[in-house]
């Protein structure tokens, strides 16, 4: 953050629009730990509007970041030296660290090609969340051995609600390549 926003943590602290985001963003993260994932979409947004980059291309970047971090520091044992024949089923405990809402699947759909189903997501976060997820995928086969794969959207649809709030499918594809 400090390379990206000028004046670093406390431009970011001050320019949280609530005294709870600010108490949020405050604590020590831990990656053994669960966190809240929907002040991260908050934050996420004031940080790309700090370093002027548009949303999209922040998360892009921000899941890329995560990726390489996930192989080499929190998920090494689970990720790194590993090859991508068996990550489909890898990625299911995985994802379940971050997300505790919804469903996720992960399936092999032939050597090359990776299919990601994440179901009850709520439909605010999108805008920051498929993009996210884009470079997240992108960067953590990157970081596996496969630096040319494709990560791409292949649907997105309502499903329900959860009070009042609509909820959403999201479909990825992921081609792996060398």
């Amino acid at each position: 953050m400090t390379s990206r926003v000028e004046g670093g943590p406390p431009a970011f602290a001050a320019a949280l629009p609530t005294p709870a985001l600010q108490r949020f963003f405050d604590q020590p993260f831990l990656a053994s730990s669960f966190y809240d994932m929907f002040p991260l979409v908050a934050g996420s947004g004031v940080l790309a509007s700090l370093a002027r980059i548009p949303l999209d291309v922040f998360a892009h970047q921000q899941g890329r970041t995560q990726a390489a971090h996930d192989v080499e520091h929190a998920y090494r044992a689970l990720l790194q030296g590993k090859s991508t024949d068996d990550i489909h089923s890898r990625l299911r405990p995985l994802a379940g660290r971050y997300y505790d809402f919804g469903e996720w699947d992960v399936e092999r759909q032939g050597p090359d090609r990776i299919r990601v189903v994440e179901s009850a997501l709520p439909i605010w976060i999108m805008p920051w969340f498929i993009p996210m997820q884009i470079g997240y995928f992108s960067g953590l086969m990157a970081a596996m051995g496969k630096p040319s794969s494709t990560v791409t959207m292949q649907s997105f649809r309502r499903e329900g609600l959860a009070g009042a709030m609509p909820l959403v499918v999201l479909e990825l594809a992921v081609v792996l390549r060398d």
